[in-house]
């Protein structure tokens, strides 16, 4: 085989890992955003519950906080995506260790 036959099949062999380190990266940044935008949410939902219940404190109805389907249900979407972000971090752990498979072309 010829110098220049060689030196195409590394230019191949490289352009198909530079695109697929490329996918890998635009994977981790996709998910990232998401983390990302659902720690926003979550910030968003401790901030009302707190509130709420801030409010409940100043009207001197504490029993009451635990009655409230409004805190329940922002209870319950907190718990939702703290789900959601262990789910993309696992998600992302799996997506960064493909790395290995590029690293090996």
């Amino acid at each position: 085989m010829s110098s220049w036959e060689d030196f195409k099949k590394d230019a191949i062999k490289l352009k198909d890992r530079f695109l697929q380190k490329a996918k890998q990266l635009k994977d981790i940044g996709k998910i990232k955003l998401q983390i990302y935008n659902i720690e926003g949410d979550k910030e968003k939902c401790f901030k009302f519950i707190g509130s709420r219940v801030y409010e409940y404190y100043k009207l001197k109805r504490r029993r009451s906080v635990m009655a409230d389907s409004i805190i329940k249900d922002n209870l319950l979407r907190l718990d939702k995506l703290i789900e959601k972000i262990k789910e993309l971090n696992v998600e992302l752990e799996k997506v960064k260790k493909s790395n290995i498979k590029a690293d090996n072309i």
